[in-house]
């Protein structure tokens, strides 16, 4: 057998011609039946599967990861058009509703655009204006305004809210300075409401410096004047 393929595939390749010659006939004769004749290809029958339904078939990767581990039915594997119905199928990180983002989240755009997400470049920058005397426009206190100046800000923060810059202490020598400046803020709780005892707050620039560098993904409004 193995020594015909090689002369078959010689003929091929020189693009000779192959005679083929039946010895035997091409099916045995059937005998004891009235329908079917000797030597007539019998038609085909096809069985339907009885366990087709439990039965597994092939999925893409995308579809994959789209629907999980579990089992897919037919209409599942049909991909959603991304571009117009993604972001009704994912929850927002702030309010937890559907239908935006969270750098477009109602709660969060009352107060203005938040700083874009993961860009080092425009938080290094609000660095440099909250410390620079020139940039933002600084407030004196009140005489009655007896807020403490907070110095620790928590780990986690849903949202950050610059209001303003001020000035701690007006009292020394030269109180337009970086070390004496501390800013107003307001941080938003897990669902988009301001936390009712961290409203409108004072914290040292320096801590909130360090809070806009540490995490590049999280969510900060700045309200501040330019000078």
């Amino acid at each position: 057998m193995f020594t015909s393929m090689s002369e078959w595939m010689q003929h091929l390749r020189k693009d000779s011609n192959i005679e083929v010659q039946f010895v035997t006939p091409i099916l045995p004769t059937i005998r004891n039946s009235k329908s079917v004749l000797s030597n007539i290809p019998i038609p085909a029958v096809t069985n339907p599967v009885s366990t087709a339904c439990t039965m597994k078939r092939k999925r893409s990767l995308v579809e994959f990861r789209q629907l999980g581990r579990g089992r897919s039915n037919g209409n599942k594997h049909i991909l959603r058009n991304r571009s117009v119905t993604h972001n009704n199928y994912r929850d927002c990180r702030l309010c937890h509703s559907k239908g935006h983002g969270k750098n477009s989240c109602p709660c969060l755009l009352i107060y203005g655009d938040p700083i874009p997400s993961c860009n080092l470049g425009s938080r290094q920058q609000l660095v440099m204006q909250l410390s620079d005397i020139d940039s933002f426009q600084t407030i004196y206190r009140d005489d009655n305004d007896n807020r403490t100046i907070l110095l620790n800000m928590q780990a986690v923060i849903p949202a950050l809210i610059i209001h303003r810059r001020m000035v701690i202490d007006q009292n020394i020598a030269k109180p337009i300075s970086t070390y004496n400046f501390c800013c107003e803020c307001t941080l938003l709780m897990d669902g988009g409401s301001p936390n009712e005892s961290q409203t409108k707050v004072l914290y040292h620039v320096k801590d909130i410096n360090t809070y806009l560098t540490r995490n590049q993904d999280n969510l900060i409004v700045c309200q501040c004047k330019n000078a």
